[in-house]
């Protein structure tokens, strides 16, 4: 975590949503692929949680992230903290913005040298997410 300074984690029974802005990021099944969680260079994978929000207010967020990197909103990746915890060492932190009050980060990943377990953490965690397609 950034800074050395201690987050509060997300609750195990709550959502998340990781924001699909690459058709490449779904397979023709509908199921996720491990880009769509890779994470950045901080180390910090941004997801939004979907607890307080309507489906609406959840797809609007979705659409101003879209719209901030300059790429379409294709879907969402929807997972569970619980599932995102059982990859161990991974775990979710409370990350509010000024605009998503909600937003949130995976963090626990290996350094960027070690590429291929980033990989295989990311593999984990698409495995466990549920595609949901624009709307």
């Amino acid at each position: 975590m950034s800074g050395g300074v201690a987050r509060a984690l997300v609750a195990d029974q709550e959502v998340l949503a990781r924001f699909v802005m690459r058709a490449s990021w779904v397979r023709q099944d509908g199921t996720v692929k491990q880009d769509a969680f890779m994470p950045p260079r901080s180390l910090e994978l941004s997801v939004s949680r979907h607890v307080g929000r309507t489906e609406a207010n959840l797809w609007a967020r979705g659409a101003a992230v879209a719209a901030a990197s300059e790429r379409p909103l294709v879907g969402r990746a929807d997972i569970g903290t619980g599932a995102v915890r059982a990859v161990v060492p991974l775990v979710a932190v409370e990350a509010p913005l000024a605009e998503d009050p909600g937003h949130a980060h995976i963090v626990g990943w290996p350094p960027m040298a070690q590429k291929p377990a980033q990989k295989a953490l990311a593999a984990r965690l698409a495995a466990a997410a549920r595609f949901v397609q624009v709307m």
